[in-house]
């Protein structure tokens, strides 16, 4: 995850545009938490805490089923825990939550473990095409992933 400030200071843009976008108290509170999470994930993450990271990340996405940083975030971790088939669906949420950064998934070394295995490569394929066709990124919500 190259450029961690900058992705902190977009993160933190994310999270206070969905808080101020709430229309109670409670989603107030829920939002305040998932950032809280989302906190202790990167700072997990940050201590190469992966699987602590990945929990996190995972009680901040149950939270918040649209949580594009989270979904994402927990993609790496899992690729970076050698698990191709969770990443790739993580991955896939991600896409369909809205991250549309593909060179920068491209690029992105928490993926290397990963990236040459059958189902990773499928799902970037699927997740490239579908960025190119008029059903968009909708279409992944209801891909299938195999290993």
């Amino acid at each position: 995850m190259k450029g961690i400030s900058n992705f902190r200071l977009l993160f933190i843009f994310v999270v206070v545009l969905g808080i101020s976008s709430c229309s109670s108290v409670s989603q107030v509170k829920i939002g305040i938490q998932g950032l809280k999470l989302n906190q202790l994930a990167m700072d997990a993450y940050l201590e190469k805490n992966y699987e602590k990271a990945a929990d996190l990340f995972s009680r901040a996405l149950e939270i918040n089923q649209q949580n594009t940083a989270a979904a994402y975030n927990l993609a790496c971790c899992h690729a970076l825990q050698g698990d191709a088939v969770a990443a790739a669906k993580l991955l896939t949420t991600a896409f369909a939550n809205g991250f549309h950064d593909i060179e920068y998934m491209q690029h992105d070394p928490d993926f290397n473990e990963v990236r040459d295995t059958p189902v990773f490569r499928s799902v970037v394929k699927k997740i490239e095409k579908s960025m190119d066709s008029e059903d968009g990124l909708s279409a992944l919500s209801d891909m299938r992933i195999e290993a």
